[in-house]
């Protein structure tokens, strides 16, 4: 079983299906699965989140983080993902996480695989496939090194299951110091 962190894309209050995609896999596949919230006003979504496998919903509210913003985002993720530990970091490959995973991939020293369109979980690993040479063929991604193997999830690509609102998940707040970002 792995400590999985999905990172949650919602815009003016509502979380995007492929948050949901990326939550139920990583649940499904009976791992210890945390969300990371950040925003301004969305606090009300950790049970939203919950219904599809979440089991601790880390919430950044800050009305510097209202709007996306690569430099604020990162910031409050590397803090996070260094308290957390996760061994898996998943998002979306949407054009938000395009932007800033790779710089949270470079600040936390490891290495990311992008555009994925597949995942599978093994022991406290992860294995993905994306795709190569113009979308032909696939390839398998193997992790090497210490530290979260990291990965952005084509929307779509795993489907999503249905809700269970009798779950239930632990909002946990984060501090959010974004200094002169603000």
């Amino acid at each position: 079983m792995a400590k999985v962190l999905v990172i949650a894309e919602q815009r003016d209050g509502k979380l995007k299906k492929s948050t949901f995609e990326l939550v139920g896999a990583s649940a499904a596949a009976g791992n210890e699965t945390h969300v990371a919230l950040l925003g301004e006003g969305i606090s009300g979504l950790g049970q939203e989140l919950a219904s599809y496998g979440a089991k601790t919903v880390h919430v950044a509210e800050n009305s510097g983080l209202k709007l996306y913003n690569a430099e604020a985002y990162v910031s409050v993720l590397e803090g996070l993902s260094k308290s957390l530990s996760p061994d898996v970091i998943l998002a979306s490959h949407t054009p938000t996480g395009r932007d800033f995973m790779p710089r949270l991939a470079i600040r936390l020293g490891v290495g990311l695989a992008s555009d994925c369109v597949s995942l599978g979980f093994e022991g406290t690993g992860v294995k993905v496939r994306r795709p190569v040479y113009s979308g032909k063929p696939t390839a398998e991604v193997e992790f090497l090194g210490n530290g979260p193997r990291m990965a952005t999830v084509r929307a779509n690509a795993l489907g999503i299951g249905k809700p269970d609102p009798s779950k239930s998940a632990e909002i946990v707040p984060v501090p959010v110091n974004l200094g002169a970002m603000k």
